[in-house]
């Protein structure tokens, strides 16, 4: 019994029980891995479109971020990335 207090004017609920049944589960790898390959081929044809339309529209990409960061200043751009003041920031490898 759980004493709910003023929510229900100090009226018991009780929570019912549930039974869990445990089965043995089995995956196949051949499945998981072809997933992560749909996944990967989507992302492909995702990153071509954006490539094409870049292009076709005379995007700079250059321009978008105002700020870019090197992986050995990271502890330092995740807390400008945290205050969510500045712009598009992007990380140089």
């Amino acid at each position: 019994m759980y004493d709910l207090g003023t929510r229900l004017k100090s009226q018991k609920y009780t929570r019912p029980v549930m039974t869990v049944r445990l089965r043995p589960l089995s995956m196949s790898g051949k499945a998981v891995y072809s997933d992560i390959a749909i996944l990967r081929e989507n992302l492909r044809q995702s990153l071509k479109e954006c490539a094409y339309f870049n292009a076709a529209h005379g995007v700079e990409v250059d321009n978008i971020f105002s700020d870019r960061w090197s992986l050995d200043d990271a502890d330092r751009a995740y807390k400008e990335f945290d205050k969510q003041t500045g712009g598009k920031q992007v990380f140089v490898f």
